[in-house]
């Protein structure tokens, strides 16, 4: 007997695989369908489905506020089921902390709700603390640059939130979020400028909207060694004779993610430019993912290298290997590479005579 398939079913298939990787992938997925046609109720009924699968449960203990609190309040709810799937609706959301909010209602449901709501506001920073999503893998406790919260007392414990990571995030209505564009992207700049004062940056995209990002970024974070964006493409002839560029002494070039997700030539022209433009013993930072010695350092580099050659033919982890021979072509010898979070490495090369 044939077994009968339903219209969704490869959907699933990949969300079930997708779900069930154990190293957190580098990639997101969308869900695209016109208007209408059932994808909210989809993952709505996937998340449910994702849920009853795993349940685990959030045991809590307090120490100095015990004695206020906990007579009433633990007698109420010993525990709460924590869901490993968050589902957060992105309609009328106006700003990254309103997700922040979202997430914290979902990790924290007791504190949120209506019985303990005016308590739920006093200690709500103190539990805020407690959020260990590492959305750019750095190993830092944080969901998002806009956190600011005090240290979470040591006597305050959430044992289920050692592993918060490993929960899936679903994001809907996105095309129904009032959040701007330029609030998401080009962040890079204005955290390191004024970590390398005095070193003046000048920071740089091929995308006119990443571009307005950036600007963006400077105008809440200003900074006095920090230059206008430049708009950017490596993959053009002679690029790096921009007037902007010429006789500037530059001593270092920072490429961040940026030659897996992009033509070949992408890498072939930032080599050619760094020679040009580097002063000698000028330092070319590369930072992103790469094989070695022809092969993935993880399945999580392996997936997320199918993935982006799935989206453009050209696109692809590279062999580090390729690069480093690209870049001794230009004068660049290798001085160190550092593994990073998140299977990435650090690689740096020096601008010889």
């Amino acid at each position: 007997m044939n077994k009968k398939h339903t219209p969704n079913e490869s959907i699933e298939n990949y969300l079930d695989y997708y779900c069930g990787l154990q190293e957190a992938p580098k990639l997101a997925i969308l869900l695209k369908g016109k208007w209408g046609s059932g994808k909210t109720w989809f993952i709505k009924k996937y998340h449910e489905r994702l849920n009853k699968a795993e349940k685990s449960v959030l045991y809590k203990s307090l120490s100095d506020i015990r004695k206020e609190l906990s007579n009433w309040i633990w007698k109420k709810k010993a525990a709460t089921k924590i869901n490993r799937c968050l589902y957060i609706s992105l309609y009328g959301l106006n700003s990254i902390s309103d997700i922040d909010e979202s997430i914290y209602q979902q990790l924290h449901p007791f504190w949120s709700s209506e019985q303990v709501k005016v308590v739920g506001i006093v200690i709500k920073s103190l539990l805020k603390a407690s959020l260990k999503i590492d959305l750019t893998h750095d190993n830092k406790d944080k969901l998002s640059m806009n956190i600011q919260v005090p240290d979470i007392p040591k006597n305050l414990e959430y044992s289920n939130f050692k592993d918060v990571n490993k929960r899936v995030l679903i994001f809907d209505d996105l095309e129904r979020c009032n959040i701007n564009i330029v609030e998401l992207l080009g962040e890079h700049s204005v955290f390191f400028a004024p970590h390398f004062h005095p070193c003046q940056w000048i920071p740089s995209d091929p995308n006119p909207m990443a571009i307005a990002s950036i600007t963006d970024w400077q105008k809440h974070y200003p900074s006095d060694n920090l230059a206008a964006p430049l708009q950017i493409d490596v993959t053009a002839l002679h690029w790096y004779c921009d007037d902007n560029l010429q006789n500037k002494g530059i001593q270092a070039i920072v490429n961040i993610n940026m030659i897996h997700i992009s033509p070949w030539q992408a890498c072939l022209g930032l080599m050619e430019g760094a020679k040009n433009l580097l002063s000698v013993g000028g330092i070319l930072y590369l930072y992103g993912p790469f094989k070695q010695d022809g092969k993935h350092t993880s399945m999580s580099n392996a997936e997320f290298d199918t993935s982006l050659r799935y989206q453009n033919p050209e696109w692809g982890v590279r062999d580090l290997e390729d690069v480093i021979t690209v870049a001794a072509a230009q004068n660049l010898v290798l001085q160190q590479i550092k593994p990073m979070p998140a299977n990435n490495l650090s690689v740096i090369f020096k601008r010889l005579d």
